[in-house]
């Protein structure tokens, strides 16, 4: 049976063109991702040397690319020294483990995480060796591929594999080598990189949930004996939408909570939650969609003429304060752009993030009961090994 297919948004949604008008050098990257960025098999794992990285090649793309960056950013103008790496959803996540490997210390100073999870558990190499293995065969390899019959396939064969053979959703992994404990263990070791950090997500990240085909009863298998406990904190709404918003809320708005919370204790961290909806369309939607902050990173709404011709000076007014966010980030550390106050560091003491929403402002305490939830539940699971 095909597995789900998620439409990445379109490439000219993150042209840097409006970002670099305000006085960054934007640099784009392309790394291999799903079978062809994280894949292993038995042949390539005897095959590589002891202390040699496998699997991950997407993760291994983006070291190189910013190793590219660090070694010849100065020569379009920019500085080596200063150099901010941000990404949404699978981005966002690979920036997090980019944050906990030894291998990319040094390559970046300052990060920008949208929507990027951060509390899971990857599998391990032989559980990926496994999958490897039936997408191989999937694809036409041998039972006892080699590592020449393995390279001998053809990327689309394996690519067309991938959407048939179950559990081959590609992730970063345990390697062993460059990927050696989930990351949010290495968070909460205290032993990531200590850099200024901006994160947060959406309104509504449940919409991508759906669109990977996670079915609503995936939030009472995670919630567990805290199903009673998750009725009481998230009020009177209906099952399905509880269920929803758990979803969401589990794998992205509390995650990045936590994230910004273990981070903070020394560069600083920003906490956002984005939930600014054009003004033609309130009303008409649950909220903002998983992705749908970055026409107003990029100021590309404009890529969208039927919503851009609906578009209010309020509207743009907006887009235009968040991404002046995102670059005053880049320039200094600090998103110094939020009308009438500073955007506060993050603090789990006061719990404090910026809203961006129809008012816009920092919040105290935002969905402290149900963040509070999940992130015991998930804690619990973790550490008495269920994933």
């Amino acid at each position: 049976m095909a597995g789900p297919t998620v439409r990445a948004l379109p490439a000219y949604l993150y042209n840097g063109a409006a970002l670099a008008a305000q006085g960054v050098i934007v640099v784009t990257l392309n790394y291999r991702v799903g079978a062809l960025g994280f894949f292993a098999h038995p042949a390539l794992t005897r095959e590589a040397a002891p202390d040699a990285p496998l699997g991950n090649y997407g993760l291994m793309d983006q070291l190189a690319a910013l190793r590219w960056v660090k070694q010849n950013i100065a020569a379009f103008g920019g500085d080596p020294a200063r150099v901010t790496v941000f990404g949404e959803s699978a981005g966002g996540g690979s920036i997090l483990h980019l944050m906990t490997i030894p291998e990319a210390r040094g390559l970046f100073s300052q990060a920008i995480v949208q929507s990027g999870g951060g509390l899971t558990n990857p599998v391990d190499l032989k559980t990926r060796e496994a999958v490897g293995q039936r997408l191989a065969e999937a694809a036409g390899a041998p039972a006892n591929a080699t590592s020449e019959d393995l390279r001998a396939l053809k990327a689309g064969d394996l690519l067309t594999a991938a959407n048939r053979v179950p559990g081959s959703a590609p992730a970063p992994f345990l390697d062993g080598r460059l990927l050696k404990t989930a990351p949010w263990r290495v968070f909460e070791a205290g032993s990531a990189m200590d850099i200024p950090l901006l994160i947060g997500a959406n309104s509504n990240e449940a919409s991508v949930m759906s669109a990977l085909g996670v079915p609503l009863t995936a939030a009472d298998a995670f919630l567990g004996p805290d199903k009673a406990r998750a009725k009481a904190a998230y009020g009177d709404i209906t099952d399905t939408e509880r269920a929803r918003q758990v979803l969401g809320d589990a794998w992205f708005v509390a995650p990045a909570r936590w994230v910004a919370g273990v981070s903070a204790s020394g560069a600083p961290a920003f906490l956002y939650h984005f939930d600014y909806v054009v003004e033609a369309q309130r009303g008409r939607v649950p909220g903002v969609n998983h992705g749908g902050e970055i026409p107003y990173v990029f100021k590309t709404w404009d890529a969208y003429p039927a919503i851009a011709a609906s578009l209010t000076p309020g509207d743009r007014a907006y887009v235009n304060m968040v991404s002046a966010c995102w670059v005053s980030f880049a320039k200094s550390g600090r998103p110094d752009c939020v009308p009438g106050r500073a955007w506060p560091a993050y603090d789990a003491a006061t719990d404090e993030l910026t809203y961006f929403g129809t008012t816009l402002g920092v919040q105290s305490g935002f969905r402290k009961p149900q963040l509070d939830l999940l992130l015991e539940t998930f804690f619990r699971n973790s550490r008495h090994g269920a994933r």
